[in-house]
């Protein structure tokens, strides 16, 4: 940090000479190094008034309001971190470090939606960074608890939905029921449902409803265990929702070796089936047996595709019975809060198949001790993961580089 301050002192010099003396330009610069060293130093009271001091004079100043915005988060002021990073993602959108902090201050108010939505543009600008990799568990946990606050909340204004048209373009797909299920097949119930809303959603004329957002409706109307959604109960569904078509079915096994799906696609401005369609084989295909279900709600939905887009949907996520079932159980586990043996079945599953959908679930599964941890807690495990990147940025330079 000391190396750091030395090289803006430098630069507020070399301003000063390139200016030609200008007295205003050399006093700005040194302000910002000023209130950045005290930030640096934990002395947050003198940050934040440097940094407003840098305001008086340029009030869009999106560094300096970041400076003060990290100033709250680092001390725990949540509502006021939240009003002055908005201001500076106004003024800068792009700056990274806007919507790292943004997403605490969020997190802070536990305002999780808002926090999960500003950290994943983070992530995208930022993706192999030791910051991404811990705040993605993060956001993970964020997706569960905005999704059961949703769901909450929604139950208790059910009445206020009566009447309103769910979007036609808009499909939620339930966790599959259980029509005398094999104890081998069970953990498909979720993996299926998940694989199907992961192949859909990337069908660009429609909008998918996420996994955990069903799941929680689901458990918080006690139909979360049975996964059964039927014509009685899928306007209700709809409505929550706001999906004009439900997608729901049972799953069976045959034997051992042999299952069989049934799937409905529910429409719900017409008030009834579009279609049913029946897929059975051997369990150890179970990825073909999802294929045909993707393919035949999109053909019972009337929705055309390109050679490009049946392309990539014909694409497997695993070919492993072992990874899936394993998979289905991390989630399973997810559903109830059992963080520490979601990546455990997460290990096996990505054990049977490096490239499967366990593996990629693994890098964003947090532990119990990560899912627990309170809002400064989280901000101290990201301020030292952003230490670390700056290390491992300033040893990419050869030890160049800002502060």
């Amino acid at each position: 940090m000391g190396r750091g301050i030395i090289r803006i002192t430098a630069m507020a010099w070399a301003i000063l000479f390139l200016a030609g003396c200008n007295t205003a330009i050399f006093q700005s610069t040194m302000l910002q190094v000023k209130a950045h060293t005290a930030l640096q130093s934990q002395k947050y009271e003198e940050a934040v008034a440097l940094y407003e001091e840098i305001l008086k004079g340029s009030p869009e100043n999106a560094a300096a309001l970041r400076g003060i915005g990290r100033a709250f988060v680092e001390t725990g002021r949540g509502p006021e971190a939240v009003q002055v990073l908005e201001k500076a993602k106004k003024i800068d959108p792009q700056d990274r470090n806007t919507d790292l902090y943004l997403g605490m201050a969020y997190s802070l108010t536990e305002e999780y939606g808002k926090a999960f939505d500003v950290w994943k543009a983070y992530t995208l600008q930022e993706p192999d960074s030791h910051v991404t990799a811990r705040i993605v568990k993060q956001m993970t946990v964020m997706l569960h608890k905005e999704a059961s606050r949703w769901a909450k909340e929604a139950v208790k204004g059910e009445k206020a939905l009566k009447g309103k048209p769910g979007d036609p373009d808009t499909v939620a797909v339930t966790t599959f029921g259980d029509r005398g299920i094999q104890e081998r097949i069970r953990p498909l119930r979720k993996a299926m449902a998940d694989m199907i809303i992961t192949d859909l959603s990337g069908v660009p004329s429609i909008q998918v409803v996420e996994r955990v957002r069903m799941q929680m409706l689901l458990d918080e109307l006690k139909l979360g265990k049975s996964g059964v959604v039927d014509s009685k109960t899928a306007p209700r569904v709809g409505r929550f929702l706001a999906a004009g078509r439900v997608v729901t079915g049972n799953m069976a096994g045959l034997s051992e070796a042999v299952m069989r799906v049934d799937t409905v696609v529910m429409d719900l401005d017409k008030a009834g089936n579009t279609g049913r369609r029946e897929a059975q084989g051997p369990v150890d295909e179970f990825f073909k047996i999802e294929k045909t279900i993707v393919f035949g709600i999109l053909n019972e939905m009337g929705i055309p595709l390109t050679e490009k887009e049946k392309t990539a949907l014909g694409r497997y996520a695993t070919t492993s019975f072992t990874a899936i079932k394993y998979y289905g159980e991390g989630l399973d586990a997810q559903d109830r809060g059992d963080w520490d043996q979601a990546i455990r079945m997460f290990l096996r599953s990505s054990d049977a198949d490096s490239m499967g959908p366990g593996a990629k679930a693994l890098q964003s599964a947090p532990s119990k001790a990560e899912a627990d941890a309170t809002a400064l807690d989280l901000i101290r495990d990201v301020t030292a993961a952003s230490v670390t990147d700056a290390a491992a940025d300033k040893a990419a330079k050869g030890g160049g580089g800002g502060c």
